[in-house]
């Protein structure tokens, strides 16, 4: 998207309203979408994203309205207006445009879109998960270093990052103790020494080296748990074919071990430097679905695709696939791409179960059948259906500078 300035507006020409004509309604279209308005002097009055254009003008600009919500009627002189195909799009825009049209109140959404991470690094002393938001961790989600590869998320609130932070201490035998680890090998062993739950680095019981391994174990299975699984599965078999039945039972108790992180709370958790989505989605075309690439701190609308044309989408999956491996964090996550970040976890959880089309994990091997069900399901429905499917999708939302 262009950048904002004085003689170029990001929502494209102006669309002249004329407030007291009924008809002049008619020229906005009923279509999910962003909404600017201002007033003589080119001033933005108010920037608001809503499920549909034309009733929300009706029902923000009229001179006929009543009450508070009359106030924009007399002074609104002009509307601009981008149409979207996804609540993902319009949320995107609204944040892009709030940081420049009304940066002391955009926040106030903003601040709704967290994405939790734990920060659990093998080599930190001690090496303990910490939960926190993506902008407590964004000094330390550096290019440089292999701190993004330590960020463990996103998830969609603090209780369920602390709840896997939990898991990942009962499935691999970490310290629930920080403090007693950090002193280490002259802390204090807990119960859970003598509980046989764990190997108590914290006294010397255990060598760090073995500590840090297990600690590694843990973020490997949290980046990539369907290769964990993958591999203790193959190890069950194999330790079984040749009689290692005592090497089987540790693998299927690492195995049950672990089960509890396919809970829907954690569908998306992987790492920061792992983690890239595919939003397949309506588009403003009856019959075309928009695919929009969610990785490192950006978002991009990259392709529309026909819904006929099944090859392409697959093509343009791929190559966004590849693409989305290949891109590198930015050297350091500032502001704006952490709240891209947290807009992504928000929708990634949030998103209602009868939205059209969903998202695909890059980072996961690709799936052809799936990716043209979804491109059926996100471009089959004539405009005034998709409409109707916008209202349960899209958070009306409206600010003031």
């Amino acid at each position: 998207m262009p950048p904002h300035d004085a003689h170029h507006h990001p929502l494209g020409p102006p669309e002249r309203v004329v407030m007291l004509r009924e008809r002049a309604f008619l020229a906005v279209p009923a279509r999910a979408g962003l909404a600017c308005v201002l007033d003589a002097s080119g001033n933005v009055i108010t920037l608001a994203t809503t499920a549909n254009l034309r009733a929300w003008a009706r029902d923000r600009l009229s001179p006929d309205i009543a009450g508070p919500r009359a106030a924009l009627a007399p002074i609104a002189e002009t509307l601009r207006w981008a149409t979207v195909g996804s609540a993902l799009e319009a949320d995107w825009l609204y944040l892009e445009l709030g940081r420049t049209l009304i940066p002391r109140t955009y926040r106030a959404a903003a601040d709704r879109w967290q994405a939790w991470y734990l920060r659990l690094d093998a080599d930190a002393d001690p090496p303990t998960w910490r939960k926190g938001r993506i902008e407590e961790f964004a000094d330390a989600a550096s290019a440089a270093s292999a701190a993004p590869g330590t960020l463990i998320g996103p998830f969609r609130d603090k209780d369920a990052a602390g709840r896997f932070g939990e898991l990942l201490d009962d499935a691999f035998e970490l310290c629930r103790y920080p403090k007693e680890l950090a002193q280490a090998p002259n802390g204090t062993a807990c119960a859970y020494k003598q509980m046989g739950r764990c190997p108590a680095a914290c006294d010397g019981s255990e060598p760090m080296h073995a500590y840090r391994a297990r600690v590694r174990d843990a973020i490997h299975f949290a980046k990539d748990r369907a290769a964990y699984t993958a591999q203790l599965d193959d190890t069950m078999r194999c330790a079984a074919a040749e009689h290692d039945f005592e090497a089987a039972a540790a693998a299927k108790q690492a195995r049950e071990r672990t089960a509890k992180a396919e809970h829907r709370a954690f569908a998306h958790v992987t790492t920061l430097d792992r983690g890239r989505w595919l939003l397949i989605a309506p588009s403003e075309r009856v019959g075309v679905a928009r695919l929009t690439l969610a990785a490192a701190g950006t978002i991009a609308p990259i392709a529309d695709v026909p819904v006929d044309n099944d090859d392409a989408a697959t093509q343009v999956a791929r190559q966004l696939a590849e693409h989305a491996r290949n891109m590198p964090l930015p050297a350091a996550l500032d502001g704006s791409a952490c709240e891209r970040i947290g807009l992504v976890a928000h929708t990634l959880y949030h998103r209602p179960a009868r939205a059209r089309g969903g998202f695909i994990a890059l980072h996961e091997p690709l799936d052809p059948a799936q990716i043209r069900a979804l491109v059926r399901n996100a471009a089959k429905s004539p405009p005034e259906e998709q409409a109707a499917d916008a209202s349960s999708d899209f958070t009306d939302r409206e600010a003031a500078p």
